[in-house]
């Protein structure tokens, strides 16, 4: 939709569109019935990190806000999500989750700062015993070479 008239997306009126924007200054407070969010950061991703939602925002005069992340999650380094996840953050919201639970219940775990399981697997050294711990069996084979 190119805004019409009225200048916001689909006829809408702007003071009921939420534009959500990784850019926007401003966190959306609270999810609530009867306003339109446009999910925009989606663009930003396949833009490559442009800002394009914001823009958009300013250029429609809607109110852009962004979801609080990184006040709830600081581990999430990327704040763009994708509309699957975004929508599920503005359903658990919605639900009368707090923003914490509803960001945690949305977002994959990798994306919370959880490291994958191959990275959490002991690692397997040549001199080692297997049990991950190889720079404890070096050291402990020098103590013994140095004690004899």
């Amino acid at each position: 939709a190119d805004g019409g008239a009225d200048g916001a997306e689909g006829g809408v009126a702007p003071a009921k569109v939420v534009y959500l924007s990784p850019d926007a200054e401003e966190v959306l407070e609270d999810v609530e019935p009867g306003v339109v969010y446009v999910i925009g950061g989606i663009v930003d991703l396949a833009a490559r990190g442009v800002a394009w939602s914001l823009p958009r925002a300013n250029a429609l005069g809607a109110c852009a806000r962004r979801l609080p992340v990184r006040e709830h999650l600081p581990l999430v380094t990327n704040q763009i999500l994708n509309i699957d996840t975004a929508m599920k953050v503005l359903c658990e919201r919605y639900s009368g989750k707090e923003w914490g639970d509803a960001l945690r219940a949305a977002l994959p775990r990798r994306q919370q700062g959880e490291r994958p399981a191959r990275f959490n697997r002991p690692k397997r050294t040549a001199a080692g015993d297997g049990d991950g711990d190889g720079d404890a069996d070096a050291a402990a084979r020098a103590l013994q070479s140095a004690e004899m």
